[in-house]
Order: C-alpha cells, then structure tokens, then sequence
C-alpha cells in the first residue's frame, strides 16, 4: 500500500511522529510519503525511511501545486496529524482511498472546539478520531500524542507494533567528540516571565560555572533581544568555530544555529536544559541527562502528558514554581 502522513505542524511534532513511520516501514513495508512543513522538513530530509517527502509552502498557489501532486499518486490511506485547515483540505482533495484525521479538541473548556473541523470530517473524511485531551487529563487517560497516532494507525494496519524512541540519526556537520562534564541550555524567551528574570537566569549559569560545568548556550529567533546581559558577558561564536573554542572555553553562545547544528551538539553534551519546545524532542534520541522547563501559565501537567519526549527518561519542571533554580540544581 501507499500511504501519506500530512504533518504540517513543528518540529517536536514530527519527531513524535517518526515511531509511526518506523513501525509502518519495518513491520508492513508499505511506501510512506510525507507533507512536511518548512519548520520540520529537515528532519524527514534526514530520515531514511521516508520514501518521499513534499514540502508544504503558505500561499494558494503553492496549496493548489501540492494538492495536485497529491492527486497523482492515488494512496490507499492519507493521515492528516496536523490541525490546521489547510492540511485538512489537502487530506480532502488528495483522491485517498481512505482519509482519516486527529482532530485535538481545546485543553480548556470549551463546548464549541474545532466544531467546523470536526463536521468537516464527518462528512469528507473515511475516519475522524476526536482527542478530548481535558476529558483524558481528568480521567488520567493516555493522550501522548505519539500513543493516540499509533492508535490510529493500528485502526487500519493492526499488524504494526509500537516501537520505542527513534534512535539519533541526523548528519554530523563538526563531528564533534563527546564532552565530559557538559550542559546545554536553550536561551529562548520561554524562559522568562514576570516570576522568573534574565537575573535569575545569569544566577543559574554562575552557579553552573561553580560546578565546573562547560556550558553551551544555543539560541533562537527570540534570544537577542530578550538576554542582553547575557550576550554581553559571554562569548558569542557561530557553530562552524566551535572546535577551535569549545574545549578551552568554559562558556559559549552558539549563534545562529540551525536543525542540524543544534542536533549534533546536543547529541555530544551530557546535560540538556531546555524549555519545552522542539529540542526536547532532539534531546530524547540522545543519551543525555534532559530536563524540561514546562510553562506554569499553560497546561504544564497536559503539556507534560501530551508533549513529553517519547520513550526516555527525564526531568519535568514548572516555570512558575518557587525556587526554580534550586531545584534545577538538585537535579544537576
């Protein structure tokens, strides 16, 4: 069989996502394609058992040259896991044998949840499963998203076994060797909020120093300009540099770092710290100590449930608690 997995949606989400796909492949050797969104479609380029990737692009031309490709190869079953409506018209127009979809209902109470989605599938889809993830918490049902898509697959292929985490497989750019004594922590925005300050951070990485820690602070689109002091204080390098400096450095801000660089070097440090976001994922193909910093102001608890990284053991904090910080380095 041919068959389509639509995940138009972030990084996180498709690699909990890929334990599907290695399960589809090695347990029913059927040819999987994949839509893939610009955020995340290095890692399906990456991964091997993936026949064929399309990438999806926002515009409507680009949708109508996507659903017309999709057309072409007449698959026998077309998953859309993304929740957004043009993954839901591009599952609609694909001429799929079978059409099926998640549709997530809201984390809060709401009476009216993706309504429009849901009689959307009712009447175009073959399949619709409706995740009522604050039904789940209440009831302490399992909603992991990587379980709840297993469940839907198995529907259809109940041949295929669940498979643990997916081992690390993106391309080293470095080849970096592994580095003792070593923490990663993920400078992004999340972290801070009106309980916890740039301060508290800097507090938190000078105490890590004490400890005589090698620390690598990555960073994203929103760092710069929400940790002055910190770029100010320590030394900032682009990753290609990083074997010049990294073993005699006791503090790096890895600037301007993509997919592929932040996987490698977290695949090489013995501690990831991060708030919850698509490293985490990265983070749980790798053998490192990982702790993940959930926001207190949304759902910490579901998000832990739901988001948590498949399969590995880790350490789930809540921004909002007192002495953050403290307990951070209990766990360090």
């Amino acid at each position: 069989m041919k068959i389509c997995i639509i995940k138009t949606d972030r990084m996180g989400d498709m690699i909990l996502t890929l334990p599907a796909i290695e399960a589809i492949k090695k347990d029913t050797n059927n040819i999987v394609h994949v839509v893939s969104s610009e955020k995340n479609f290095k890692i399906v380029s990456d991964y091997s058992l993936i026949d064929k990737n399309f990438l999806f692009k926002p515009g409507l031309k680009q949708f109508i040259l996507l659903a017309l490709k999709l057309r072409k190869e007449n698959y026998d079953i077309i998953y859309n896991f993304a929740p957004y409506k043009s993954s839901f018209f591009l599952t609609y127009f694909s001429k799929s044998k079978l059409k099926s979809t998640i549709i997530h209902l809201s984390r809060s109470k709401k009476i009216f949840s993706k309504f429009f989605l849901r009689i959307f599938a009712s009447i175009f889809f073959d399949k619709k499963f409706v995740v009522n993830r604050l039904k789940c918490a209440i009831k302490k049902e399992d909603f992991h998203q990587t379980s709840i898509i297993f469940k839907v697959i198995k529907s259809d292929l109940p041949q295929i076994k669940e498979r643990g985490r997916i081992k690390f497989f993106f391309k080293y750019e470095q080849n970096l060797n592994f580095v003792d004594n070593s923490i990663l922590i993920h400078l992004t925005s999340r972290w801070l909020h009106k309980k916890y300050s740039e301060e508290n951070l800097l507090y938190l990485i000078e105490q890590l120093l004490k400890k005589n820690l090698k620390i690598f602070l990555t960073t994203d689109e929103s760092t710069k300009n929400r940790f002055p002091k910190i770029f100010k204080l320590f030394k900032k390098i682009e990753f290609k540099y990083i074997k010049n400096l990294y073993l005699n450095e006791k503090i790096l801000i890895l600037e301007n770092i993509n997919i592929q660089q932040l996987s490698e070097l977290t695949n090489k440090v013995e501690i990831v710290l991060t708030p919850e976001c698509g490293l985490l994922h990265i983070a749980g193909m790798c053998e490192c100590k990982l702790i993940v910093i959930y926001d207190g102001y949304y759902f910490p608890k579901m998000m832990m449930h739901e988001y948590s990284p498949w399969k590995k053991k880790y350490y789930p904090l809540i921004s909002t608690q007192e002495n953050l910080n403290k307990n951070i380095l209990e766990l360090i």
